[in-house]
């Protein structure tokens, strides 16, 4: 995990902040974001939620939040090695740019939130090794995890 990452997360995360995680549990790395939220739920003092498969279906409860900072946590193909880590502001996300591993396309989804919110956006990306289904989480991608939700933990702790 590169250092400028983790520092760039800390000057981003301000204010109240909503923490979306996405990701299928049943192809492999694509669980990356649910994992990472559900390990963190009820540990910090960030708000925490699990969108799986259908971050969509949370948007209102964000909305309702009336957060500062919302960040994406996603399995995202980037072209990159195994557990790459990057931190993107909504913006720098271009459909075309990105391969998404789910169906639904968080530029989207960051659209909709800027129409109704006041917030930023951020996207934490993880580069996944395998998202076939049946698929376990590569044990590559589980260190990038434990490091990552061990970071949150000691930085925004209940």
């Amino acid at each position: 995990m590169e250092i400028d990452i983790l520092e760039r997360l800390k000057k981003s995360l301000v204010g109240k902040v909503v923490i979306l995680g996405i990701g299928n549990p049943l192809r492999g790395d694509d669980a990356f974001g649910s994992l990472f939220a559900e390990e963190l739920m009820g540990k910090i003092s960030l708000i925490v939620l699990n969108g799986g498969s259908n971050p969509e279906n949370l948007l209102g409860k964000i909305i309702q939040e009336n957060p500062d900072t919302i960040l994406f946590v996603d399995a995202v193909d980037l072209g990159r090695n195994w557990g790459d880590t990057s931190l993107f502001e909504a913006d720098e996300v271009k459909a075309s740019l990105f391969f998404f591993t789910h169906n639904s396309s968080l530029r989207l989804i960051f659209d909709f939130l800027k129409e109704n919110t006041q917030a930023k956006i951020h996207l934490l990306a993880i580069q996944p090794k395998s998202i076939n289904l049946g698929d376990k989480l590569s044990a590559e991608i589980e260190e990038k995890l434990n490091f990552l939700t061990g970071w949150f933990i000691k930085n925004y702790s209940l």
